[in-house]
């Protein structure tokens, strides 16, 4: 909940949106057009606020002056995303892929709204979708790994995540978080040997002043878990991370209790921005 003095401030913020709202509609003139756009910069500043249901009102306006429009309804699809309305955000990237077929985003977002809500093949097929049309994507890629460690299909998302890291040549900021999740998902596959090899080279190549480079540590078994949840205890979203890596690699080390003892702190206490709180999500059910 927002204490009363960020209560203050969020209202300010929607008031100045408000506001903004107002001066581009004077500013681009009455024509549908200029409208169109007003609405559609509103609504997406709504969405990048957090305020999902203002940004679902200004992008419906959007709509009504230009229905079928594929930026649009990707953003609108985003914030019922948000808003755990998975089936509208569905019904508007399916659209949003009518009107333009190319949208990795579209592809990408769509596959985000089948594993939130427990879709994971689905989530898949969208994901490598996003991929081929945009294969450097770092959240497509991730999105993939997370989901195929969801479906049971650690292999595929190893391979994903692997072919990944060398098409970036490991030189990225997302290095060490598909490093991992492609180590939990040959884990997950039962290749112990790949996964060995591949923690070998992580911890060459992943940078070590940086989360999720002690995870590669306990995996290693040079940190134990405390010390290794104790690295990331300033942060939130990457404690959220560690728990749910911690009960995947017990999970697949078969420690099931110990695992759906993380899996349930982080469905309660987890941020739910992070891939991690959704694969938590999905594993604590089995």
């Amino acid at each position: 909940m927002l204490s009363a003095a960020r209560n203050r401030h969020f209202i300010a913020i929607l008031a100045l949106i408000a506001a903004a709202s107002l001066t581009l509609l004077s500013q681009r003139g009455s024509t549908a057009k200029g409208a169109f756009e007003t609405h559609l910069d509103i609504g997406k500043e709504y969405l990048v606020r957090g305020s999902y249901e203002n940004a679902v009102r200004e992008l419906s306006q959007a709509l009504k002056l230009s229905p079928g429009s594929s930026r649009a309804l990707i953003e609108r699809g985003t914030a019922y995303n948000q808003l755990k309305e998975y089936d509208r955000a569905i019904a508007d990237l399916t659209g949003a892929l009518k009107a333009d077929s190319k949208s990795s985003l579209a592809f990408n977002n769509r596959g985000v709204s089948y594993f939130r809500s427990g879709r994971a093949a689905l989530a898949l097929k969208d994901f490598d979708r996003a991929i081929e049309l945009t294969p450097l994507d770092p959240y497509a890629n991730l999105n993939y790994g997370g989901a195929a460690l969801c479906a049971g299909e650690g292999k595929h998302g190893a391979v994903r995540l692997e072919s990944w890291l060398d098409r970036v040549s490991w030189k990225n900021r997302y290095t060490g978080h598909a490093a991992v999740l492609a180590i939990l998902n040959r884990k997950q596959a039962g290749q112990k040997k790949e996964a060995s090899e591949l923690l070998a080279r992580s911890i060459k190549r992943v940078n070590r002043l940086e989360w999720p480079y002690p995870f590669l540590l306990y995996l290693n078994g040079k940190k134990k878990a405390d010390q290794m949840l104790e690295s990331a205890k300033d942060s939130d979203y990457e404690t959220t991370q560690a728990r749910c890596f911690l009960a995947l690699a017990q999970k697949s080390g078969g420690a099931a209790d110990k695992a759906r003892e993380n899996f349930d702190w982080v469905r309660r206490y987890g941020d739910k921005t992070s891939l991690e709180y959704w694969i938590a999500g999905a594993l604590a059910k089995h």
